[in-house]
């Protein structure tokens, strides 16, 4: 026999111990072809290619494997390994085949390029022989088995391979990638992807609050700044004092998200001297603090998913796109001071003037919530530039794919604060409203799909594919004025191109 660098194109017959046909066109290479120059160095070996007959269950054409095999075992017949990734990993060094006796190994599969894994073998005796079992693989993570950059020769042969189901983690249940794998063949051999997981619901935060008081002060009355506690009157009477400041604005502080504007002060207290029995102005008080008092501005809104998207590396859900906290409220304008003195008596040397009123501080804003997230895909088989990749007497099934979750609404913003009192015009005014939060939008449900495709279909002979439903979205949801809209469901395809 011979090794080839050709494909060997086989005729399967669905028969119990039919698959492993003897084959007399197939050795492996000597490490020297006859007739070369031994001073040379020898080309890299050919793999040991086609369906392996019984003369070949040796280790001059593969490595051996069996549950329960020792880890570092030589993968001889006599001491064999017991993994299949192991055995495929040491196998490549010569390219040759990987000998897997019937059982179930935990483990995910990486396909090397020419080292082809067959499995089914019974070994009871130390005479390995073909059988009408199979090797059950049963991964841990998804992709179950991926084959890429797949150029020489290479064969996949009585196998069933099941992938988990999908976790919060990794939502996807994904059984084989192959991409650019060309000179792959896979034959007798089972395909089972696990349900999608669901998607998670968006959560609402908790709604900002004001973590000091919002509210303006009311203006403070006309007073002879002479006799406050703690004022030196004499130097006071001689010199007269400087205006009065006006009440500060409502303090801007929320709990979380963007912080409000302060709102304005009141207008200072004016100076006035008595002047033959007179109240005359001296010194005029700063101006009013002058705001808009606005509200803050709506937040972006997020939206609902319309599907998730196959690649090479796999399925990335359709996950809902979140929502923009709302702007925070502006501070009110704080009021005018009275500039003349009401206090009827002529009494003192110096008066102030009453001062205005204060604004209040903006309100906090509305704080977006978190978007619902897509459910995970249930794909058995995903083929990336892989068009002349020979599947025969393959099956391909697909679990139901999960469901999308739900967004949310965001919390609610806060009013802004209270104007304080002024005794004239223009008056203190309140602080604007914070901004609604934006809508979170809802995931999209995943696909439930036996065979997805780009760059063409593999060749296909005597396959199985079926497929459940995919996942469910998410009905539009109303709440208030707000509504956030309805997410796709998950396709169900035996087929489906990308």
């Amino acid at each position: 026999m011979k090794r080839s660098p050709f494909s060997v194109v086989l005729a399967l017959a669905v028969v119990s111990c039919g698959t492993f046909s003897s084959s007399s066109d197939e050795t492996p290479a000597p490490a020297v072809e006859p007739g070369a120059d031994p001073g040379k160095e020898a080309p890299p070996p050919e793999p040991v290619t086609g369906v392996p007959g019984e003369n070949e269950l040796t280790e001059q054409f593969g490595v051996f494997v069996v549950e329960g095999g020792a880890q570092g075992a030589p993968g001889t017949r006599a001491e064999p390994l017991g993994s299949v990734q192991a055995a495929i990993d040491k196998a490549k060094a010569n390219f040759r085949r990987v000998y897997v006796c019937a059982g179930t190994f935990n483990e995910a599969l990486t396909i090397v390029s020419g080292v082809s894994v067959i499995g089914g073998y019974g070994c009871a005796s130390s005479k390995w022989s073909p059988s009408d079992k199979r090797t059950r693989i049963v991964a841990p993570t998804s992709p179950a088995v991926q084959a890429r950059n797949i150029e020489r020769p290479t064969r996949i042969d009585g196998l069933d391979v099941v992938a988990p189901a999908g976790t919060a983690e990794a939502r996807s249940s994904i059984a084989f990638i192959a991409e650019k794998a060309s000179s792959l063949s896979v034959a007798r051999s089972e395909f089972r992807a696990g349900r999608g997981a669901n998607g998670a619901p968006g959560t609402t935060p908790a709604a900002a609050t004001h973590t000091s008081s919002p509210n303006g002060a009311g203006h403070i009355p006309e007073v002879d700044p002479c006799s406050l506690p703690g004022v030196a009157v004499a130097t006071c009477i001689a010199n007269g004092p400087a205006p009065r400041p006006g009440p500060a604005g409502g303090v801007a502080a929320c709990s979380a998200g963007p912080q409000p504007e302060a709102g304005g002060a009141g207008g200072g207290g004016a100076v006035f001297k008595n002047v033959a029995n007179t109240w005359t102005l001296q010194l005029t008080g700063a101006a009013r603090g002058v705001r808009t008092g606005a509200a803050g501005a709506d937040g972006a809104r997020g939206a609902s998913a319309a599907a998730g998207t196959i690649s090479a590396g796999g399925f990335t859900p359709g996950d809902g796109t979140k929502g923009g906290d709302g702007g925070a409220g502006f501070g009110g304008s704080g009021g005018a001071a009275l500039v003349e003195i009401r206090w009827p008596l002529r009494d003192s040397e110096w008066r102030w003037a009453s001062t205005g009123g204060s604004g209040g501080a903006g309100g906090c804003a509305g704080l977006a919530g978190t978007p619902g997230t897509g459910g995970g895909a249930s794909i058995a088989l995903i083929s990336v530039d892989s068009a002349a990749m020979k599947l025969e007497a393959v099956a391909l099934i697909a679990a139901a794919g999960g469901d999308g979750a739900p967004g949310s609404f965001g919390s609610e913003p806060s009013d802004g604060g209270a104007f304080g009192a002024s005794l004239t015009t223009p008056a203190a005014e309140a602080g604007g409203r914070g901004g609604r939060a934006g809508i979170s939008g809802s995931g999209a449900g995943g696909p439930s799909i036996a065979l997805a495709h780009t760059g063409g279909a593999p060749v296909q002979v005597q396959v199985k594919l079926e497929r459940a439903a995919g996942g469910r979205g998410v009905p539009e949801m109303s709440a208030g004025a707000e509504t956030i809209p309805a997410s796709t469901a998950g396709e169900g395809a035996d087929i489906h191109p990308f």
